[in-house]
This record gives C-alpha cells, sequence and structure tokens, in this order.
C-alpha cells in the first residue's frame, strides 16, 4: 500500500510539473497565432522539427547510460562516468556544426530553414542534452520538486522571452527564445552538476566505451520517435505548402496534449512496475495486467474528452486565422492516447533490457511512416499526415506490445473470477 501511495504522490507532483510546464506554451499559441502569419508558425515548425531529429545525435542515449550507472558505480566513480558520457555529447556537438552548416543550402531551399539557425540546432541540442542529464539525476534521486522548479522555470524564461522578442523580430524572436533560454540553462546544468560534485576532470575511456555501448544501438529507436511524430511536416511544407504545415502544427499541438499526461504517468509509474516485476507472483502480474487495460482505457477516454473540448480552446485562445487547423485535433488525439498505450507495454522491454529488439520495431515503423506520410500527404495534404501519425502509432503500439509478450510473458488474456477476492499470499 505504501508503494502505491508513493506512486500516487509522485505521480500528482510531476502530472503537476507537466501540466503546468504544458501550459505555458499553450498560453504562447494564442500570442502567436495571433502575431504570426502561417508561413511564419510554418518556419518555426520546421526548424523544431530539425532539432527533434538532430538531438538523438547530440544525446547519443547517454541519458540512459548516467541514469543505469548511478545505481551500477560505486559513488566515488560515478563522476567519471557522468563527465566521461558528458564528454561525448560536447564532441558530438561539435561535429555537428559543419555538417548542419554544409547542409544549410538544402534545408532552406526545401524547408525555408535560414542557414544561421541550422548552425544554432546543434548549440540548441547541447543544451537540451544538459537539461535532460540534471532532470534524470532528480528523477532518480527521488526530488520531483528539483525536478519540477527546473523544468518550469526552462519554460517560463523561454515564454517570456518569446513574448518580448516576437513583438521585435516576429517568428525569429521565437527562436532567439530558445537559443538564449537553453544556452542560459546550459550553464545552469554545469552550475548544478559541479556543485553536486558531478564533474570531473578524470575521464576513463572505459567509460566513453561503456556508454557509446549502452545508448548508439539506442539511436535508430530515437530517431524514430521524431520520424513519426513530426517528419509529416516535411512532407506537408513539399506538399501543401508551408502555411499548411503552420496550420497543421497548431491542431498538432492540441491534439497532442494528452500525450503529456501520458509521459507524466509514466515516469511514475516506471517505479512502481519494475518494483512489483522484481518480486513478482502470479497474482501480482494478474494485478498489473488489469491496472494495465484500466490505464488503456483513461487514455482513450482522455482523447474523446479532448476532442469535445478543442472546439472551445479554439474558440477562446486561437486567432480565427488558425481556425481551421480543428479539423486535425481528432485524428490527432486518437494517435496520442495510441502513444500512452505504448508506454505501458514497452516497460517491459526496457525492464528486460531488450532494446536492440524494440529499436527495430520502431524503425520500421519510422519506414511506414514515412511511405504513408509520402502516399496520404500527396493525396490529402495535412489531413493524410494526421491519419498517417495515428495509423502509425496504433501500429507502433500493436507490434511493441506483441515483443513484450514475448519477453516477458503476461497474462494479458487470462481474467480469473476471483482476481478481486482477498489474496492469501
Amino acid at each position: 500500500m505504501s508503494g502505491m501511495i508513493k506512486f500516487v504522490k509522485n505521480f500528482s507532483l510531476y502530472a503537476l510539473t507537466n501540466i503546468v510546464n504544458a501550459a505555458i506554451p499553450f498560453l504562447l499559441l494564442p500570442f502567436l497565432t495571433a502575431r504570426l502569419s502561417k508561413e511564419g508558425y510554418g518556419i518555426l515548425t520546421n526548424v523544431d522539427v530539425f532539432t527533434r531529429f538532430t538531438l538523438p545525435f547530440v544525446l547519443l542515449g547517454i541519458n540512459g547510460a548516467i541514469n543505469t550507472a548511478f545505481f551500477r558505480e560505486k559513488k566515488e566513480h560515478f563522476s567519471s562516468y557522468l563527465s566521461s558520457a558528458l564528454l561525448i555529447s560536447f564532441i558530438s556537438a561539435l561535429l555537428l556544426l559543419p555538417v548542419c552548416w554544409g547542409i544549410s543550402p538544402w534545408l532552406s531551399g526545401s524547408f525555408q530553414i535560414p542557414p544561421r539557425w541550422a548552425l544554432a540546432v546543434p548549440l540548441i541540442c547541447l543544451g537540451q542534452t544538459f537539461v535532460q542529464i540534471v532532470l534524470g539525476l532528480y528523477m532518480i534521486k527521488k526530488e520531483p520538486l528539483r525536478y519540477g522548479a527546473m523544468q518550469v522555470s526552462l519554460t517560463l524564461m523561454n515564454f517570456l522571452l518569446s513574448i518580448f522578442l516576437v513583438y521585435r523580430y516576429n517568428w525569429e524572436g521565437r527562436l532567439y527564445g530558445i537559443f538564449i533560454t537553453y544556452l542560459f540553462f546550459l550553464a545552469m546544468a554545469v552550475f548544478v552538476l559541479l556543485r553536486n560534485h558531478y564533474l570531473t576532470r578524470f575521464i576513463k575511456k572505459t567509460y566513453i566505451k561503456d556508454a557509446l555501448l549502452f545508448g548508439i544501438p539506442l539511436i535508430p529507436h530515437m530517431i524514430s520517435g521524431p520520424v513519426i511524430q513530426f517528419s509529416d511536416r516535411f512532407f506537408i511544407t513539399h506538399y501543401a505548402g508551408l502555411a499548411e504545415a503552420g496550420l497543421y502544427n497548431v491542431g498538432y499541438q492540441i491534439g497532442v496534449a494528452l500525450g503529456l499526461i501520458t509521459f507524466a504517468f509514466n515516469q511514475s509509474y516506471v517505479p512502481y512496475l519494475y518494483e512489483n516485476l522484481s518480486s513478482l507472483t502470479e497474482r501480482k502480474k494478474q494485478t498489473l495486467v488489469l491496472q494495465s487495460y484500466l490505464i488503456m482505457g483513461g487514455f482513450l477516454l482522455g482523447a474523446f474528452a479532448l476532442q469535445l473540448v478543442a472546439p472551445l480552446l479554439f474558440k477562446w485562445f486561437i486567432h480565427p486565422r488558425f481556425h481551421e487547423a480543428l479539423r486535425y485535433v481528432n485524428i490527432v488525439a486518437i494517435g496520442s492516447a495510441f502513444g500512452g498505450m505504448y508506454y505501458v507495454v514497452a516497460n517491459y522491454i526496457f525492464y528486460e533490457k531488450k532494446t536492440k529488439m524494440l529499436a527495430l520495431i520502431t524503425f520500421c515503423n519510422a519506414l511506414l511512416s514515412i511511405t504513408l506520410n509520402s502516399l496520404l500527404t500527396r493525396k490529402y495534404g495535412a489531413l493524410g499526415a494526421a491519419w498517417t501519425y495515428t495509423i502509425t502509432s496504433f501500429f507502433v503500439f500493436i507490434s511493441v506490445w506483441i515483443l513484450s509478450m514475448k519477453v516477458f510473458p503476461m497474462p494479458w488474456f487470462r481474467f480469473p473470477k476471483k482476481m478481486f477476492s482477498p489474496s492469501k499470499e
């Protein structure tokens, strides 16, 4: 019972953090839709998508390696491991600078991304990497208040800077806000790591090798997520134009609002799940399965609730110039529910450390997403992209569920009548 109470408490804190964190950009949405043209919003969208594609090549999965090393390595050796892993990301970001500059003419010609912002992306990703490392440490040390303080303050700074700078620099003001915020929090993350004695000059090749062996196999999995969720903007820009990409992104942002809750839920659910899996009985298996179905049902209900609320959100908060985006919300919301259901079944795979198989599945689904986007967006425009996102999210959920059944068998389709009777164990 105490484990469940602790889970509910932590979930509440993480959920509150994510809701506040989501509310700030949502408050920015009416401001941006009122100030920017569809084309300007489209440029912002494409820079954001390019950033998400670049991040895995800077992060390189070292956040997972560091979180694992926190429990595996001795305390006096952990700082050396963390410093060695961070050095990998720092070098990777530097190497990506000339790469981004080299492809900037293509990005500018095909997706209207200015060369200077293509060059800024690796630095933004480096800031995001350091922030993720610190947030991950707060999470595994069970410090949700510090986690929330850093997360919300970052978003608040981003929000305030964007409002101030958009008035002067139009759509570029939003990018200046992002760039300045992540450079500031990069410095803040370094300060936090130094204060906690997590940074050291003692770099070890064995730790670098270990972090790379952990993280590199996850890169296809990390890239697959942005491909499935965001590559459609590039297809929309190509087939339907920059304005339609900006319009679609407004609808998408509201449609995936449920994902913020599912992510917060998963952050708190994983420790509770792993604790139960470490001392598993047949009774616990049945309870976990029942809980999983209730969670999945809750995510679907949340998607339908969002569909009911969305017209009011558009009426009150979104500039009429972007009201056409409402047609995408209902479709994307269902896809977001499937994304939450993916978390429920994927955790068993992570527990068994079968990440290579998971990476293969998500990579194949990323190829499915590209294929469907190419076909459906060409024929139906942004509406085809919305359907592609939801169809692909469904197939990701189903295929990962099948894999989880193979690597960690659970009684998914057995429902004993006396399941709710008092346990004798």
